[in-house]
């Protein structure tokens, strides 16, 4: 068993269910705050290092409310929706405990960046949650590759390449704002990447790198999401069981009908019926479904609920 499925037999049981529910809210909250110009409220829930070593403990938890962008409020409301949509699709197909896990890691990792670099250099660096939700939705096209979203609400565009963006935006953040740190950037420099969202600065390039090594750290290594082992890879491969296998076998020895090997879960084709057609298994979907090419990649996925029954979306 792996280290987060024994930490989640242990502890488990504290994991917040719909957690992105509560965190969208805190940015509507974070956000109605910055629109009524109360930013002494907001400075007073920020991350300071230097505040929660003279106990203000609390920013540990509150700077979660400083909102994802301070644009136009139908803009927000879209962002918002969008990271709804996301966390809930990751906490469904990672499992309550395991997003809670990502989350939360994330924004302690923030927390301990920024208190050990307060300590070193005397540097206080306000980060917020901002990386992290960009890295939800690098997890989200690691997990969905192929989903279609709109880009400009008109062109249709694989996910794919959004995450692709997305790494490249992280890497220019990194770079430029390490680079801050030695030399001053020309205006001619900063101007292009302020107008694409880009923060070069060194709180910028740290909270990007802490959420880059979350993401890493948690889905590559630990393997966040729901990947098959080698027996079930193996299995998947598998044309059928033995003993479907066996049957086929006998009937086709005995003239009988002949017993299909491969079968679309959505629509019931089969290679009897469509011998050009191919079959795959779907490895998002937990346990062995297989597909035909039409709805290998426009299905909704089957999941194990809290009780280890299986659901489809």
């Amino acid at each position: 068993m792996r280290f987060i499925d024994k930490l989640e037999n242990k502890i488990g049981r504290f994991a917040i269910p719909h957690l992105m529910r509560y965190i969208i809210i805190a940015y509507a909250v974070g956000y109605l705050l910055y629109i009524t110009r109360n930013y002494a409220a907001l400075s007073f829930l920020a991350l300071d290092a230097e505040g929660i070593l003279h106990g203000q403990v609390w920013r540990i938890f509150t700077y979660i409310i400083q909102p994802p962008n301070n644009s136009l409020p139908v803009f927000v409301l879209l962002t918002l929706y969008f990271y709804y949509m996301i966390g809930r699709y990751l906490e469904r197909q990672w499992g309550t405990f395991k997003f809670n896990l990502y989350f939360f890691s994330g924004m302690f990792l923030n927390v301990a960046a920024a208190i050990v670099i307060y300590l070193i250099f005397g540097v206080v660096m306000p980060m917020s949650v901002y990386y992290i939700n960009l890295s939800l939705f690098m997890a989200f096209a690691l997990e969905q590759p192929d989903t279609y979203m709109l880009l400009f609400f008109v062109i249709p565009f694989k996910v794919r390449w959004f995450a692709i963006i997305d790494g490249i935006y992280f890497a220019v953040t990194v770079f430029f704002g390490l680079l801050s740190m030695a030399v001053q950037l020309p205006v001619s420099v900063l101007t292009p990447l302020y107008y694409v969202g880009i923060n070069p600065t060194p709180t910028g390039a740290t909270a990007a790198l802490i959420a880059m090594l979350n993401f890493i750290v948690f889905y590559f290594v630990f393997k966040a999401g729901k990947r098959s082992t080698g027996s079930q890879k193996t299995y998947k491969r598998s044309t059928d069981s033995n003993a479907q296998r066996n049957a086929y076998q006998s009937n086709a020895a005995s003239g009988a009908a002949r017993i299909p090997r491969h079968r679309c879960c959505i629509c019931g084709k089969t290679e009897l019926n469509s011998p050009d057609e191919e079959f795959r298994y779907c490895t998002s979907c937990a346990g062995a479904f297989e597909y035909c090419s039409a709805h290998l990649h426009n299905h909704n996925h089957v999941y194990r609920d809290k009780d280890g029954n299986l659901k489809r979306d």
